[in-house]
């Protein structure tokens, strides 16, 4: 999504919910009863932008949000301690992580490209374009070492990037606009397709897709999706 759709009030307050105790998914799939997570705290964000996604660096605990001209990095305090520009014509979206090879991607939906930054040192590597394409989310795939963009407006597809070369290696049509994607970790990602209440399937190394989850009646959208790592089962939020 762009993020000059957003109302500025985005921009202001992130809402943090973290982990209430150590409760594993399975104990829980057991005792719905027991919420494995609360609100601990708000926090201001501040800066210019809207923003659309954030991601969390499990390694360094450090929160990425894309804010339209520059990606803000946040400590697992809340607290700003680093900034990259990517341009303000980019309208960065989101940032995906390759902590594999000490890369971070942003999805650049008004630039129509992707750039390429150390998320350590946060400075720009390159950019990719992927020309008359409105890149939303932005996804990395450890076994394929690839990054794929899922573009919206005029493209309803995906766009693979070599994540080490920086190059195109190809796009996958989707048949629909796609929003949020997640990667299983075994060669996969699975995206929603918010206009067609579907759920599919892309084989990283083919990129091959195909439906593997339907919605009804139609104008149920699944607009949030997450793997749980452990039995890699998936879950999406509806919005009717």
């Amino acid at each position: 999504m762009r993020t000059d759709r957003f109302p500025h009030q985005l921009g202001l307050i992130a809402v943090l919910i973290i982990a209430a105790f150590s409760v594993s998914s399975e104990v829980w799939t057991q005792n719905y009863s027991v919420p494995p997570y609360h609100l601990i705290k708000r926090v201001a964000l501040g800066g210019e932008g809207g923003w659309d996604y954030f991601t969390v660096d499990p390694g360094t605990h450090h929160i990425f949000i894309g804010r339209g001209g520059y990606v803000m990095m946040l400590d697992s305090d809340g607290d700003v301690v680093g900034k990259l520009d990517v341009g303000k014509l980019n309208e960065a979206h989101a940032v995906a992580l390759a902590p594999d090879l000490q890369r971070a991607f942003t999805s650049n939906g008004g630039g129509g490209s992707v750039t390429i930054f150390d998320p350590v040192a946060l400075k720009v590597i390159g950019d990719v374009k992927i020309p008359n394409r409105d890149t939303d989310d932005i996804e990395y795939e450890p076994i394929s070492k690839r990054v794929f963009t899922f573009n919206g407006g005029k493209g309803n597809d995906a766009t693979a990037i070599d994540a080490l070369k920086g190059v195109v290696v190809g796009e996958v049509p989707l048949g629909g606009k796609p929003e949020t994607a997640q990667a299983d970790g075994q060669g996969h990602i699975y995206v929603n397709i918010e206009d067609k209440s579907e759920l599919r399937e892309i084989d990283a190394k083919t990129l091959q897709s195909c439906i593997v989850g339907l919605w009804r009646p139609a104008k149920t959208l699944p607009v949030r999706r997450s793997i749980e790592p452990i039995r890699f089962s998936s879950l999406a939020a509806t919005m009717g």
